[in-house]
């Protein structure tokens, strides 16, 4: 399957999705981190995407605001680091690691009825137990997709777009100019 390197950009429901997440786990044991910024050292971790609350739904409307994970395989997730704050206090955050892969899932939002873009990446300099991931995730993710452009839609997202559905690469508040097209 074509994608640039090391990234896959696509349009997809929480139905056409959560199929291949299954495989992808069964084939390398995965923890889902949520890329946050918090008072505690508590992150927010799912043993399955599918059971985040907001999973398949883009809240904001745009493919910026989506809630983005680090996919970490099982019993590798790494500590918070501690980012003193200029007013006082301290919070806690979790950078990308050589060994994890990035995953923004867009999804449905809501109010308009539109579907917003995700995305799955590898890290800046992967390593190869991410690049394993990332074949293994890229594959299971999108099989039975279709490619339009640069953009991989699984069953559900390609009957809205064919039916007229709105599909924002960007967000709902952009031009329709930038929303995927057959041209």
């Amino acid at each position: 399957m074509a994608s640039l390197k090391g990234r896959r950009f696509f349009f997809a429901t929480a139905d056409d999705l959560r199929p291949g997440l299954v495989v992808a786990q069964e084939n390398i044991p995965t923890e889902f981190l949520l890329q946050e910024m918090r008072d505690d050292r508590d992150l927010t971790v799912y043993q399955s995407l599918a059971d985040a609350p907001d999973f398949g739904r883009s809240l904001r409307g745009d493919v910026a605001g989506s809630a983005q994970y680090f996919l970490f395989r099982r019993g590798h997730l790494p500590k918070p680091r501690a980012v003193a704050q200029r007013r006082g206090g301290t919070k806690y955050v979790v950078d990308p690691t050589p060994d994890c892969v990035i995953l923004r899932c867009g999804g449905l939002h809501e109010p308009t009825g539109a579907l917003v873009a995700g995305e799955l990446q590898q890290p800046l300099e992967p390593s190869g137990r991410a690049v394993e991931m990332f074949d293994v995730y890229s594959t299971e993710l999108f099989r039975g997709f279709q490619r339009v452009g640069l953009y991989w839609l699984g069953p559900e997202a390609l009957r809205g777009f064919r039916a007229a559905q709105r599909l924002v690469t960007i967000g709902v508040r952009s031009p329709r100019e930038y929303d995927l097209s057959e041209a």
